[in-house]
């Protein structure tokens, strides 16, 4: 691949993030962190371990969002997987320990619920003098 190639990919990449991911802007700005860390840095070496720790610090973020149910695991992961970053073990162990989706849906399910009890929207089957269920609204 040339550089026209991979500048190509990274345009694509960077308009993936601005469309699919929950919260472009603070992934954005997460990004230009890292490529500013990468123009500032010196030596290959001083620039390489620049990079490795912008990149920790953007997927620790990005796991404390899907902490609060912001994104999730998978998200996060196809973020990182198209990116042109080094892999780094902390940066593995960041995205694993991110909420997978299945939980995020589920808290977000739970946290509507209590929503509708706290505004009085849930219905409640109360027998009637029949015995037939008549609801109410609590």
């Amino acid at each position: 691949m040339t550089d026209r190639d991979y500048h190509s990919l990274y345009v694509i990449w960077r308009s993936w993030v601005d469309a699919k991911f929950p919260n472009p802007a603070l992934a954005n700005e997460l990004i230009e962190g890292i490529e500013e860390a990468a123009e500032e840095a010196g030596s290959s070496e001083s620039r390489r371990a620049a990079i490795e720790e912008r990149v920790d610090s953007l997927l620790e973020r990005l796991k404390d969002q899907s902490l609060q149910n912001k994104c999730t695991r998978e998200q996060i992961e196809r973020l990182f997987m198209f990116s042109p970053f080094p892999e780094t073990a902390a940066g593995a162990a960041l995205i694993a320990t991110a909420k997978p989706a299945s939980e995020v849906k589920r808290l977000c399910k739970c946290s509507s619920s209590s929503n509708e009890v706290s505004r009085g929207r849930l219905s409640v089957a109360r027998p009637g003098i029949d015995g037939a269920g008549e609801g109410i609204s609590i």
